[in-house]
């Protein structure tokens, strides 16, 4: 089987500490959690890291870091399981987790990390939603077209706000 990969589009993913509890998704923010979802960043934008990436803080005061822990499954389930026979399932995508609430760049750079780290055996089919569609072209821009064509077959883009698909 082909490897593939899904990039979700905004608030695509669940926010986890490190312990890995869960505390946050788009969904919390749509329940006036905001809070949760603070961001700092520095005041030179050529620093892609964020400084702080939560507005909570744990029982000492010290302040919570939360990342991208997998994707919401009830909005992406159809590229989540794949039947290969009657009773077995297997994921169907490898999902590239990223904070749609940091840098575009920041986050291409973190995927063109994760693909060149993957080998070259097998090249990558990509399906990117919305914003996820951003992070893959800053990725492929990064890359520059020979390296990204090594590590990436096909692309399907769904919802990417592009104004011109300039990898075809």
């Amino acid at each position: 089987m082909r490897r593939r990969l899904f990039i979700p589009g905004t608030g695509g993913c669940f926010y986890a500490d490190e312990a890995g509890g869960r505390h946050a998704s788009i969904l919390d923010l749509a329940l006036d959690r905001q809070r949760d979802f603070i961001c700092e960043h520095a005041a030179d934008p050529a620093e892609l890291a964020p400084r702080r990436t939560s507005g909570l803080n744990d029982a000492q005061g010290n302040p919570v870091a939360l990342r991208a822990a997998g994707p919401i499954r009830a909005v992406y389930k159809p590229f989540f399981d794949e039947t290969v026979g009657p009773a077995s399932t297997r994921k169907a995508y490898k999902f590239f987790d990223y904070d749609w609430r940091l840098d575009i760049r920041y986050s291409g750079e973190q995927l063109w990390e994760r693909l060149k780290g993957s080998g070259d055996a097998e090249a990558w089919d990509v399906v990117c939603h919305s914003q996820g569609g951003l992070v893959l072209l800053w990725a492929s821009r990064l890359a520059g077209r020979a390296a990204f064509r090594k590590l990436v077959r096909r692309v399907v883009f769904c919802g990417v706000p592009d104004a011109v698909n300039w990898l075809s």
